[in-house]
């Protein structure tokens, strides 16, 4: 493959892309030319160089594409990005998902209270999960998120999760189990792996967790330009 190849990785001239800033800021762009040395793009909207930003496309009877990318050369209207890794495709309403390395978080469940008279409708009451080890996230996207837990849980069990994420500030939303492992493979003394779909989540909610999203990415990534790292 060639290095103009290698390094378009698709793109073409009259292209439309969609970028999101760090800040959650939305821009349109076009391509207007694709170099070796990357990729212009007319932008409404500022942009600075050294920005990181996240850059999709919908292409036609296929899916959606996302992927990460650096501003290299900045003007007015019009800048110059370099893609960092490659596209990652996506269904049309699939979130971008980013591993979160272990944050906490509590899990609580709705169950009928012991009190409850036979022939009545039950009073359900959220319970906190019961396990003095905590269940720790793994990794979280704006429509869902996988998690660890020695407490077991059933596929279609509605959740309630709250966990705090770094400079956003907690977050409490209600969920279903969409992945979980059979009951006789689910050791209490190991974790087990689960994956929760978010049900009914606030628009505000949504973005705040998209933008912690992104943001992330680009933190890791600016990590790794750093002198000294490989």
């Amino acid at each position: 493959m060639s290095s103009h190849q290698n390094h378009a990785r698709g793109l073409r001239e009259g292209d439309a892309v969609d970028l999101q800033r760090e800040s959650g800021d939305k821009l349109h762009g076009v391509v207007v030319r694709v170099e070796s040395d990357g990729v212009d793009v007319v932008v409404r909207g500022p942009i600075l160089e050294g920005e990181v930003l996240s850059v999709s496309r919908t292409v036609r009877d296929d899916a959606r594409y996302t992927a990460v990318m650096e501003v290299i050369g900045a003007a007015p209207g019009r800048s110059r990005v370099r893609m960092v890794g490659d596209w990652r495709r996506v269904q049309m309403r699939q979130f971008v998902r980013v591993a979160v390395y272990g944050i906490r978080m509590d899990v609580r469940r709705e169950e009928p209270l012991p009190e409850a008279a036979p022939g009545r409708d039950e009073k359900l009451t959220r319970h906190q999960n019961r396990d003095e080890r905590p269940p720790r996230l793994l990794d979280l996207s704006a429509g869902g998120l996988r998690f660890e837990s020695r407490e077991a849980f059933d596929c279609d069990e509605p959740l309630e999760v709250e966990f705090s994420l770094p400079q956003a500030g907690p977050v409490v939303v209600r969920g279903v189990v969409v992945r979980a492992p059979e009951r006789k493979q689910q050791d209490e003394a190991q974790p087990s792996e689960y994956g929760l779909r978010f049900l009914a989540m606030d628009e505000a909610t949504r973005v705040r967790i998209m933008t912690w999203v992104f943001a992330e990415q680009a933190r890791r990534f600016r990590e790794t330009r750093k002198p000294g790292r490989d």
